[in-house]
């Protein structure tokens, strides 16, 4: 729980009654309310209008009502209203004065009259004054008794106030910061078992569940009681199977930890949120087993190795020589269980999910590789991994809509993911949490009318120009962070030179890396992303009423083309949009 603050509120005796303030009439305030020294609101129920030396007067025809009243801690106990013609004492709510204005016969020569125009002052329903008088409402003053206000000092480092004490009994009444919350289907189990010994998740997480919260918090257990807060042993990184060695069932516990006002781009603090009522039961499948085998060329029948089959991680193989020949020594080599160890930046990815440097005959290329995992980083929203992925992100050759074809949304009136998911500054842009693009592009694409609310994201989920292979996670919409990472990727650019709505330094250099990737897939099989000025859409939101793009265009007098970050309305039409699918393995 995060504590805000501390209100005071006292009882007991009140001061003597002094004066509060004096209010008098000016131009500056003829409308409206406005509070004088945080003790007293003066409201005018229609605007009136103002003469200099005289004071406030109904310039139309109507009432028009001054009210004062106390702010809280405050107590009036009479008011004195002052007009050009004397004055009135209003000693119990409501204190109010009205102003009015009349038309009224005079006299005039001969015997005859006119009509005129009088302006008029009533307090407590009494005209001050005769009505062929003018009269103007000059000031105002309150009377009352004033606690000042009890003023806790709160350190939330320490959690604890600090307050002087007044004269009378006090009342504190702690506030609390909303708590973060995960809704259901927030936290699922894994879509397969995980095996034991392995990184194998044990639950998938939904971002756009998630309301306030900065990260995640798990627990597992054998048990299916919850853990306290303070348990030894909340961690919050996605768990795994790595430190399990038996089949059977563990529970994961989890709580969403409160993002802070000002961190990461967050405009609200949350509190920590509970911990889930419900665990997550998470199956173990057996450890796996593996295969030790002789190279090519070598001979059986001199060379064994036991165990051979159905090796478990940890177990000693003895490797026995029959032959004749003296032996220097034998050189084991582990293979990568990540069938894209050998992946580089740049490479083409084809649509049998295998990848290359140049392009190969017979193979559909349908991207380029603009982004791998890197050891240590916390990237796996970037990189989709509790969407069945993990390892990269791949570019799209092609582009799946554009113009009025590639419009983000006709929705404008509220967040799709939440506030705290925007992307509206620098920091929000290397933001590692919120930034699936998968989920967002799922989200969007399936909404009711996507095709013609949301066609940005339902013409990337649903792009078929190009087969996205089985075993990634299909086409989708990047989110800004994504498109980030493919620039600190393929683009080799540092994310210290990444500014809001300017040219990046050397962008222009990452744009031809870009291009260079692209064009391995030979002419005709790409759309250049530096042949004109493009927006690539990314599903990430600015606010409200607009999302953010990937602007694309020549960043100097040479036309080099390069990079800067802008936002668009969601309805905008632009020719130069592009929906530019990407897609993880």
């Amino acid at each position: 729980m995060t504590l805000v603050a501390l209100i005071a509120v006292t009882t007991g005796a009140w001061a003597d009654e002094t004066p509060l303030v004096t209010i008098n009439a000016s131009s500056d305030f003829k409308s409206g309310s406005k509070t004088f020294d945080n003790k007293v609101t003066a409201t005018f129920s229609q605007g009136v209008a103002f003469s200099d030396g005289k004071g406030w007067f109904a310039y139309s025809a109507g009432n028009k009502t001054l009210t004062v009243e106390p702010v809280d801690g405050v107590t009036i106990t009479r008011v004195k209203f002052y007009t050009t013609l004397g004055n009135e004492e209003v000693t119990a709510a409501p204190f109010e004065a009205s102003m009015s204005q009349t038309y009224v016969y005079v006299s005039g020569g001969s015997g005859s009259t006119t009509s005129q125009l009088r302006y008029h002052v009533s307090v407590n329903g009494i005209m001050i004054g005769d009505e062929k008088s003018f009269n103007y409402l000059q000031k105002i003053e309150v009377y009352g008794t004033a606690e000042p206000p009890i003023e806790v000092a709160w350190d939330a480092t320490t959690k604890t106030g600090t307050f002087t004490m007044p004269g009378g009994n006090v009342t504190l009444e702690p506030e609390y910061y909303p708590q973060a919350t995960v809704a259901d289907g927030g936290v699922t189990a894994a879509d397969a078992d995980a095996r034991a010994t392995t990184d194998d998740p044990l639950v998938k997480v939904d971002a756009t569940k998630l309301t306030g919260a900065k990260k995640l918090m798990y627990f597992v257990s054998n048990s299916g009681t919850a853990p306290a807060y303070d348990a030894e042993g909340w961690t919050d990184q996605l768990p795994t199977a790595k430190g399990l060695t038996q089949q059977g069932i563990v529970y994961v516990w989890y709580y969403p930890v409160g993002i802070d006002e000002g961190v990461d781009g967050a405009t609200a603090t949350y509190s920590d949120g509970d911990i889930c009522l419900q665990s997550i039961t998470a199956r173990i499948a057996a450890e796996p087993t593996y295969a030790v085998t002789f190279a090519e060329g070598t001979d059986p029948n001199e060379w064994t190795a036991s165990p051979a089959a159905d090796v478990k991680k940890g177990e000693t193989v003895t490797v026995t020589y029959t032959g004749t020949k003296k032996i220097i020594g034998v050189k084991a080599e582990k293979k990568s269980d990540n069938p894209y160890a050998n992946a580089k930046l740049g490479d083409l990815f084809y649509s049998d999910g295998t990848f290359g440097t140049t392009l190969e005959a017979g193979k559909t290329p349908i991207g380029v590789i603009a982004y791998l995992d890197q050891e240590g980083t916390d990237d796996d929203e970037i990189t989709e991994k509790s969407n069945g992925a993990g390892h990269g992100l791949v570019l799209c050759l092609k582009d799946a809509a554009s113009g009025a074809d590639a419009k983000w949304s006709t929705e404008k009136s509220a967040f799709e993911f939440g506030e705290d998911a925007k992307v509206a500054s620098v920091d929000a842009l290397k933001r590692t949490t919120n930034v699936s693009g998968y989920t967002n592009t799922k989200t969007l694409a399936e909404k009711t009318d996507a095709a013609t609310k949301y066609k940005a994201a339902y013409a990337a989920k649903n792009y078929a120009g190009l087969t996205a292979p089985t075993g990634t996670t299909g086409w989708f919409l990047p989110s800004a962070q994504q498109w980030v990472k493919m620039q600190t990727g393929l683009g080799a650019l540092e994310e210290s030179v990444f500014t809001w709505n300017s040219w990046f330094d050397n962008s222009h250099t990452a744009a031809d890396k870009w291009e260079a990737a692209l064009s391995k897939a030979g002419s005709g099989n790409y759309d250049s992303m530096t042949s004109a000025y493009l927006f690539c859409w990314s599903s990430s939101e600015y606010s409200v009423s607009s999302a953010v793009g990937l602007y694309v265009g020549a960043q100097n007098t040479g036309f080099n083309y390069g990079f800067r970050w802008l936002f668009r309305t969601k309805d905008d039409e632009s020719d130069g949009n592009r929906v530019r699918p990407v897609l993880a393995f």
